[in-house]
């Protein structure tokens, strides 16, 4: 078996800038929980973001690897258009990284750190290689397992947003602004006078990481089906029953809650007649911590299904599928 070709110059470059990040970290006080626990009692520390021991055990050695088989075979003029399109997407990303309510490594306050722009730079390799990768070069077998880690990158990077760990990060200067969820419904209502109703996600602490994973695929899935439904066939929105809040006003115009409605649809019905009157923003950055005790007694696809079959009934019927519930309660 013939070794395995690496670009040691690629791989120190970008381990160096992982490294960096993580030196700095540790100048600022937040690299380990312990340092954080003198300014903070809300972030996660620096050595426990997964998405940089990502970075650093995984991708930074496929790029790598990439670079020393493919390096020779890209032109000038493609490495140039590949950085201006991977620097593009790279600071887009982290413009969305902005947005959210956390303290993280990245952003404080709304803006970028130091770490934060040596993170754009990163990324904008990573994006640019695995561009010139993907579309200038013969196909190859590997670019199935090249897309399986880069996906396993993406999702351990994310992890936050899975719930496999509360969403906790250091503080790279005194923190300004209100943390958590009232700071993001405030924020978000502050700046859009036309927003009627904000809602997020679930996390679901008393499941299975597994389970926990297979939940967000389902908020996906819902997702994307009320982009189409609501921007295509411009009907219904998305909000989560337990998780959204709605302003005054625009539920008085459409007449409030439907006490008609036992459980399933609620927030379904409240979501479509809303929308009429005013905009429903749905934001990935709204989480809540929640019992998944439904979910577990039930069966996770077997819940979701039957929310899916609910919400899709209300849209197109106007009314939930399923009329009767049970209440399921953790036994003491």
């Amino acid at each position: 078996m013939a070794p395995v070709l690496i670009s040691w110059p690629t791989l120190i470059a970008l381990e160096a800038m992982v490294i960096l990040q993580g030196i700095l970290a540790y100048r600022d006080g937040f690299f380990f929980p312990s340092q954080m626990l003198l300014r903070t009692k809300v972030g996660l520390s620096f050595i426990e973001h997964l998405g940089m021991w990502a970075d650093l055990v995984a991708l930074s050695p496929l790029l790598a690897i990439i670079v020393a088989y493919r390096g020779e075979q890209w032109s000038l003029v493609d490495i140039t258009i590949a950085s201006v399109f991977g620097l593009a997407v790279s600071v887009g990303m982290h413009e969305q990284y902005k947005q959210i309510w956390w303290p993280e490594a990245h952003v404080q306050n709304g803006e970028l750190t130091f770490v934060g722009w040596i993170h754009v730079v990163y990324m904008a390799e990573a994006v640019a290689t695995l561009s010139l990768y993907f579309l200038r070069g013969e196909y190859t077998s590997y670019m199935w397992w090249t897309a399986l880690v880069v996906v396993a990158v993406v999702f351990v990077g994310n992890h936050m947003l899975f719930g496999s760990k509360p969403p906790e990060h250091y503080p790279g200067r005194p923190i300004e602004s209100m943390g958590g969820w009232l700071a993001t419904v405030l924020a978000e209502f502050r700046k859009d006078d036309n927003l009627a109703a904000l809602s997020g996600p679930f996390i679901y602490y008393d499941l299975s990481l597994f389970h926990r994973a297979l939940a967000r695929i389902f908020y996906f899935a819902g997702y994307l089906s009320y982009l189409v439904n609501h921007y295509v066939f411009r009907s219904g929105a998305m909000l989560q029953g337990g998780n959204f809040i709605v302003r005054r006003k625009h539920l008085e115009q459409v007449g409030g809650f439907d006490t008609t409605i036992e459980f399933y649809g609620e927030d379904t019905d409240v979501a479509r007649r809303i929308s009429k009157v005013g905009k429903v923003k749905w934001t990935f950055r709204l989480p809540m911590y929640a019992s998944g005790r439904r979910l577990k007694h039930e069966g996770v696809l077997t819940t979701g299904l039957r929310y899916a079959g609910n919400y899709l009934h209300v849209l197109l019927r106007g009314k939930p599928l399923t009329e009767t519930y049970t209440d399921i309660r953790v036994d003491e």
